[in-house]
């Protein structure tokens, strides 16, 4: 599992990596990836995005920093 780190001052550009990260292939097709978020609100915003550009959200699951960290621990 490798963590990436990525600080942009802006929600959209955060997005368009995230998308183009996605739409590279994957070592396996069920595989998900965890992509943190500060708010629901985010997350609802995220999935809009990647859906309207790649047709679908699918292959990551949003995950609140705590309960990531605590599921790693």
């Amino acid at each position: 599992m490798a963590l990436h780190v990525r600080f942009e001052a802006r929600l959209d550009r955060l997005a368009d990596a995230l998308i183009s990260e996605l739409a590279a292939p994957m070592g396996s097709p069920l595989a998900m990836q965890d992509v943190i978020v500060p708010s629901l609100g985010v997350a609802r915003w995220l999935q809009q995005r990647v859906a309207r550009r790649l047709g679908v959200s699918a292959g990551w699951q949003p995950q609140f920093a705590g309960r990531y960290l605590w599921r790693l621990l």
